[in-house]
């Protein structure tokens, strides 16, 4: 494949001018968010750093596991002196959590926890959510797009109803004057419940994320749990039943369609069921596999309740994972990087782990493919001498969204694996399936940018013998999705490597851009060699 020095097919090379905006993608394309935990709500870390019980090699486990991102949750306005100023102690600290889950390669979403004390006066809420995000909002401006904040947790009681649209309407303009793009979660009331969905006043604002909170039959997730009124007295309820399953379907389907109707992605912020009641823990697994496959169906990222103190998927005291809660959530099976949205089965919505990556291409060998997919008279004076310093994107890491994703084994391609990408139906948009990934370092303007990939067709539709690729660009990651540079395609049985060239129109900070390739011209299976792109520098 990249062996044929010669047989490079040029497709886009002019740089782009003006960027051309393209339509917006479906709801949860381009959010980063996809599978997550929550973790340090209630550990001693924030009072007592001597007695923590989360150790920063946990992020690196939740990473290794195939999770891509931390819901943090904040319980801040005790660390607020009386002119509501934060401890600066506390705020370390927090600089602390951020910079060692990025280091480890996760998501971190921000949440600010303090929904009971916010849902019994709202006054005071108001004033504590506008000192807090006053304070951490621009903290935080020039963190990665990976970085998002959630205003608050689960408001309810008094926040009900219009008092909450009231705040959330003056909250985000507080983190907008300093994260202008920034990744905003927000919720409904009634604890973050599906059912409130329709009295959500969402903001004109396209960076917002949508979340809600998922434990229904309550009786069942919280029997035993201590705080949870009358049910905290049940014990024995059972879960797993066909009539259990139908309702969890259809009470995720009333937020789908809700997300189709609003074209807002959705975040599954929490869920799970409680681990202290002496519910058996395989009927606990049936309901955490359940929940996670019904959202992957939808589209949604999810993040799990929660990594540990209760309804843990780790144990301290083993300090090892419990396992049939992690294989619940990712099974040891599951093989695609990103989310596949288009069944729950052996290769939905999972990562590779690091021996997959591997496999699917090193950096040697894609520096090495680079050398001979690319003329050399177009290799910059430093890039002749090192040619995978020209590497921005992770070729190992390719991001698949609304489509079902393998690795299979194929000796003609570089490193002898490819990603095979099953598109289950011809969507209203191209943009409904897709593969690319996010482009990792900085761009200059200026700089003239290379997007390299291979590519063959493994079943056209009907069995077609030839598809387009309509789309294959570097374009913004958030909206309005400029195109940088594109390039269109067409595919055969037959491995074919693509090369689209142009020149960045501005600076872009790292994650500003992405790779996108549009599948869903077609219902068809696109098989993939390493997608790389590469910046030649002015």
């Amino acid at each position: 494949m990249w062996k044929r020095i010669f047989g490079v097919v040029l497709i886009g090379m002019a740089s782009v001018a003006k960027p051309q905006p393209v339509p917006q993608p479906a709801p949860g394309l381009d959010q980063p968010f996809h599978r997550g935990v929550n973790v340090l709500g209630y550990d001693p870390y924030w009072t007592d750093p001597a007695k923590r019980r989360f150790q920063w090699s946990h992020f690196t486990q939740i990473r290794r596991a195939g999770f891509d991102f931390v819901r943090v949750n904040l319980q801040a306005f005790k660390f607020m002196d009386a002119d509501r100023r934060l401890d600066p102690a506390w705020l370390a600290k927090l600089d602390d959590v951020v910079r060692e889950a990025q280091k480890a390669g996760l998501g971190v979403v921000l949440d600010e926890h303090d929904f009971d004390k916010c849902s019994t006066d709202i006054a005071a809420c108001s004033q504590q959510l506008t000192a807090f995000w006053s304070q951490v909002a621009p903290r935080y401006a020039n963190a990665p797009r990976n970085v998002a904040f959630e205003l608050l947790n689960e408001p309810h009681d008094k926040l009900n109803g219009e008092p909450w649209n009231g705040l959330l309407a003056a909250l985000l303009p507080i983190v907008r004057q300093t994260n202008p793009t920034r990744i905003v979660v927000v919720g409904p009331t009634h604890w973050n419940s599906l059912k409130d969905l329709p009295d959500l006043k969402v903001p004109a604002d396209p960076n917002l994320l949508i979340t809600f909170h998922y434990y229904e039959p309550f009786h069942f997730t919280h029997q035993g749990a201590s705080w949870a009124g009358d049910v905290k007295n049940l014990h024995g309820i059972t879960w797993g039943s066909d009539a259990d399953r139908a309702a969890l379907r259809a009470d995720f389907d009333q937020v789908s369609a809700w997300s189709a109707a609003q074209r807002r992605p959705v975040l599954l912020g929490e869920f799970g069921a409680y681990d202290g009641s002496g519910t058996p823990l395989p009927m606990r697994v049936a309901y955490t596999e359940a929940a996670r496959c019904e959202a992957a169906r939808r589209g949604f990222s999810w993040a799990y309740w929660q990594f540990e103190g209760d309804f843990i998927v780790w144990d301290i005291k083993r300090n090892d994972w419990v396992q049939p809660i992690k294989d619940a959530l990712i099974p040891a099976s599951q093989v695609v990087n990103a989310r596949s949205t288009s069944d729950c089965g052996s290769a939905s919505s999972e990562a590779f782990d690091s021996g997959e990556r591997k496999n699917m291409v090193s950096g040697k060998l894609a520096a090495a493919a680079l050398i001979t997919a690319v003329p050399p008279a177009s290799v910059t004076a430093q890039g002749a001498t090192d040619p995978a310093k020209q590497i921005v994107n992770d070729p190992s890491a390719p991001d698949v969204n609304g489509a079902k994703a393998s690795l299979i084994s194929d000796p003609t391609v570089q490193g002898g694996t490819a990603l095979r990408v099953d598109v289950p139906r011809k969507g209203t948009n191209p943009w409904d399936s897709t593969v690319g990934g996010a482009i990792t370092k900085p761009i200059g303007k200026g700089d003239r940018l290379v997007l390299l990939f291979s590519a063959r067709l493994h079943k056209g539709e009907g069995g077609a013998p030839t598809a387009i690729l309509p789309y294959n660009a570097i374009q913004l990651a958030a909206a309005p999705y400029s195109t940088i540079i594109n390039g269109t395609g067409q595919i055969g049985p037959e491995w074919k490597d693509f090369q689209v060239t142009g020149t960045a129109d501005g600076d872009y900070p790292a994650g500003a851009l992405k790779v996108t390739i549009q599948l869903a011209t077609a219902k068809q299976t696109v098989d993939f060699g390493p997608i790389v792109v590469l910046d030649r520098g002015k």
